[in-house]
């Protein structure tokens, strides 16, 4: 599946990278992600600023880790990152979601473009769940990931009116 987005932000291009350039402050407005997340931990952190982060996740006894891996980090204008699902061994990928993030100022603050792509790694293993995900999900993963973006987008909002009334 590949969605792509464009969301106006009224806040500088700056202030709008620092927040994307943070997993765990974007997760925690996704909806079913942030409610199952417990802890976070950068695995690496590479000199040109990108980094590896593992975000431990949880729904009832069930556990698994989202590795995040910064592929490209261009501030303020571009953010790639990979992100993939596994369980008990980090080479045992279970889904890979990519996010190719463009940032550029216009006269209201700043455009994002977002582009986003989801694989499940081995879907001969499980047929009927990657056909169900194409049908149901695909048009619910789309209304949520946009749900999301919006939330964010006016979070910064707020966030950069409130302060530049300081």
């Amino acid at each position: 599946m590949r969605w792509n987005f464009t969301i106006p932000i009224a806040a500088p291009i700056h202030e709008v990278f620092a927040f994307f350039d943070d997993p765990v402050a974007t997760i925690r407005f996704q909806e079913h992600a942030g409610q199952h997340l417990k802890q976070s931990r950068v695995v690496e952190a590479l000199p040109d600023g990108r980094r590896v982060i593992d975000l431990q996740m949880a729904a009832g006894s069930r556990a698994w880790t989202q590795t995040i891996v910064q592929e490209v980090r261009e501030p303020p204008t571009r953010l790639v990152a990979r992100s993939y699902t596994w369980t008990d061994d980090r080479n045992a990928r279970i889904s890979t979601i990519e996010t190719d993030r463009r940032f550029s100022s216009d006269e209201t603050g700043t455009r994002l473009d977002v582009a986003v792509s989801f694989s499940v790694e081995h879907p001969w293993r499980n047929p009927l769940a990657v056909l169900l995900n194409r049908l149901v999900g695909n048009s619910a993963g789309r209304l949520e990931m946009e749900h999301s973006l919006h939330a964010m987008a006016r979070h910064l909002e707020a966030r950069h009116r409130a302060g530049s009334l300081t």
